[in-house]
């Protein structure tokens, strides 16, 4: 069957740097003059011009593509039902964590194979092929996932001998989508060890002939046409002369062809396949062999153990001990600008081969940083006592940045779909903390201001030009001081300086900056950009611990505004839950705000939610911004009333009158009563008024407060001394 003009065309938008491979009807490469199984078939690679002109031939009747350096790429092999749990097992995370790339599949439920591109300095990092088992089948265990890499190819288009044809996935056929590049938790399982050689230096020994016998009476008939040439290869390397076995062995394979047997026999040259290819498919069906007292493996080939001679060398330091020491040189490498991955991999592959997982290093390198630099990121502790009593005084009492929105020295997140006005809003919020102005809804000014950080990460090269455009929507832009108070980190191509990230470089970066000191506010737009760009997915990654880091590292010096998206983009809900991601990013910060747009006949307005502040209510108001700045049009203006309330408490304790939230607010009927009650929870929060029941009194504070303010002190100067 010739290949039809329609698989023609779909291959023309296939990367131009592919090695292509005709295949016959049974998914193996072919020789296109005698229709016989191509023999060499890893270095007789052809490209889509020579795999075009072959669309008439009829011993083609598949396009398959050439794995590993030749074509630069890795294919993920989802095998049937539980290879979607396989992969979560192997990776903790789901495989709809990978980035969109090309993917085909021959039709069978629950099977498809996607391709990603591999970096070329990790080419020789890593081995040709692992796979994983699931649940046995009529007492067989049968392969659900493979990652596949040199030595392997994969057919992507054409006839299949039980389905009819391969087909491209929706969505993932060439002409709409790339060829992702392989993320580098994928590569993981596929890492050498750091001492294991590239080309295998197996020697064959006279005792490895009887051993590969039982283990090959072990393996079942193998149905994949790789995992039955790999057996042969294993066999050839033992001994030339094992080949009456293979063929005995492949009779029960479907589809035994006893000529074919002898042509790949006489084929094969040794590609790195040694006897350790025979244990590990006798172990895959359940089989352990027994290793005589003298033997023992080494590696991927297994010699006698050599005899006593002389002192034994040290043993090797404990296992803890060396898993440390290698996040340390990790933890030195990260810290680094300039590149270092192939290094950063080989290290990751040792704490792998320690049973050390991607997600784990991660994690485990965060808590490094912090230990290094004396941030408090522990989960443990040095045995000290956690009890205290009510009337224990709070070392790190709420104190305001940014009334009724920033708490100084804590983080805050700010969530809203794209067009709600969040940027906006930042934007407004850094002009505040930088000028001393209040904030929307609240006409109470902020106690300290200082210089403002923004980091630009979502925006790119284009950040700065957008947070000015930002500015000269609010009339700021042109204001001296915001000028000379504003930071703005964006990407810089003419300087070579990349987004910022919270990488552990990039955390350093940071670290060196706020020690600087001045800084009130620290703006990170976005969190999903800046925890991508350091390969950190924030669904399931390490999220909670980072956020714990900045939270140590930021809030030591300032206040910290993440900007964030909602989950499912503009059609997302309202709520705490809304946030998009890891329930991390809305639990461990100690705001957190979103924004929704609105539709009114007045014409489109902002909504803005308080769903978390600490120590406050939650709150809801609308706004819009006009000509004279921001409007609220729905809801009320938290007034300045905090001294009147202590006044009022004063005189109704003095005559002995009862001093409930009530009575408070009919004594100054002059401000509403929502005023009065945040006030009141704001002076509460400060230890200057204390409840019982419900009734309010002066604490010492506050009286001290009192009598300052009536002496002509400010709050501001009694807060600050």
């Amino acid at each position: 069957m010739p290949l039809p003009a329609q698989l023609i065309e779909s291959l023309q938008a296939i990367d131009s740097d592919w090695t292509l491979l005709p295949i016959d009807g049974r998914k193996r490469p072919v020789d296109p003059l005698s229709g016989e199984p191509l023999l060499a078939w890893g270095n007789s690679g052809l490209d889509l011009e020579a795999i075009t002109a072959l669309a008439d031939n009829p011993h083609v009747h598949a396009v398959g593509v050439l794995l590993g350096p030749a074509s630069g790429v890795l294919a993920l092999d989802f095998d049937g039902r539980g290879a979607a749990a396989c992969f979560r097992r192997i990776y903790g995370r789901s495989h709809r964590d990978l980035p969109p790339t090309v993917g085909w599949s021959s039709g069978l439920p629950h099977r498809g194979q996607l391709v990603f591109r591999v970096p070329l300095e990790g080419w020789d990092l890593l081995r040709g092929r692992r796979h994983w088992t699931g649940a046995a089948q009529a007492g067989k265990a049968r392969t659900v996932f493979e990652l596949r890499w040199a030595g392997h190819q994969s057919v992507i288009a054409g006839v299949h001998p039980e389905t009819g044809r391969y087909r491209w996935m929706q969505g993932r056929s060439p002409d709409q989508v790339s060829v992702a590049e392989a993320p580098e938790w994928l590569l993981e399982p596929l890492y050498k060890q750091p001492d294991e050689p590239v080309c295998c230096d197996y020697a064959p020994t006279a005792a490895d002939v009887p051993r590969a016998l039982e283990l090959l009476q072990q393996i079942p008939p193998l149905e994949d046409y790789e995992g039955w040439l790999t057996v042969g290869m294993a066999l050839r390397s033992v001994d030339p002369g094992l080949l009456e076995a293979w063929v005995e062995w492949s009779r029960g394979c479907a589809g035994f062809d006893e000529a074919e047997c002898l042509a790949k026999w006489r084929s094969f040259k040794g590609r790195g396949v040694t006897i350790g290819s025979l244990h590990h498919h006798a172990a895959a069906a359940g089989y352990q062999y027994q290793w005589p007292a003298r033997e023992r493996p080494r590696g991927d080939a297994w010699e006698p153990e050599a005899p006593d001679a002389g002192p034994k060398p040290l043993a090797d330091p404990p296992r803890d001990e060396v898993i440390a020491g290698l996040l340390e040189q990790l933890l030195d490498l990260l810290l680094e600008t300039r590149d270092t991955w192939a290094q950063e991999q080989a290290i990751r592959s040792a704490l792998w081969s320690l049973g050390v997982t991607g997600q784990a290093i991660d994690e485990r390198i965060y808590y490094a940083l912090a230990h290094r630099w004396e941030l408090p990121l522990q989960n443990s502790h040095n045995g000290g006592c956690r009890n205290r009593r009510l009337s224990d005084p709070i070392t790190s009492p709420a104190e305001d940045l940014l009334p009724g929105f920033l708490l100084w020295r804590r983080d805050h997140l700010l969530f809203g779909a794209g067009g709600s006005g969040k940027t906006m809003a930042a934007a407004a919020m850094a002009v505040c903390c930088i000028k001393g102005l209040p904030f929307l809804d609240q006409e109470i000014p902020p106690s300290r201001c200082g210089r403002v950080l923004w980091i630009g990460t979502d925006g790119g090269e284009g950040a700065r030009a957008m947070v000015r455009e930002y500015l000269e929507d609010l009339g700021c832009a042109e204001d001296p001081c915001v000028d000379e108070q504003l930071t703005i980190w964006a990407a810089e191509p003419s300087d070579g300086l990349p987004s910022w990230c919270c990488s552990p470089s990039g955390l350093q970066e940071l670290r060196l900056e706020l020690a600087g000191g001045g800084y009130a506010l620290v703006v990170i737009d976005s969190l999903k950009a800046v925890l991508e760009l350091a390969g950190i997915n924030f669904g399931i990654g390490p999220v909670g611990t980072l956020l714990r880091l900045l939270q140590a590292l930021v809030c030591r010096h300032c206040s910290l505004l993440w900007l964030h998206h909602p989950a499912g983009g503009k059609s997302a809900g309202k709520g705490l839950q809304a946030a998009a991601g890891s329930q991390n990013i809305n639990q461990i910060p100690s705001a957190v705000h979103q924004l929704t747009r609105k539709l009114e006949d007045r014409g489109p307005c902002n909504v803005w939610s308080v769903h978390k502040l600490r120590g406050s209510p939650a709150r809801e108001f609308s706004y819009r911004l006009s000509e004279d700045g921001f409007v609220i049009s729905e809801g009320f203006i938290t007034r300045n009333c905090r001294v009147a309330v202590l006044d009022a408490i004063e005189l109704r304790q003095a005559g002995g009158l009862p001093t409930s939230t009530a009575y408070l607010c009919t004594d100054l009927g002059g401000f509403q009563e929502g005023s009065v009650r945040n006030n009141l929870t704001w002076l509460r929060k400060r230890g200057l008024v204390r409840k019982s029941g419900l009734a309010w009194r002066l604490s010492p504070q506050g009286q001290k407060l009192l009598e300052l303010t009536r002496q002509g002190g400010t709050e501001q100067q009694i807060w600050m001394t």
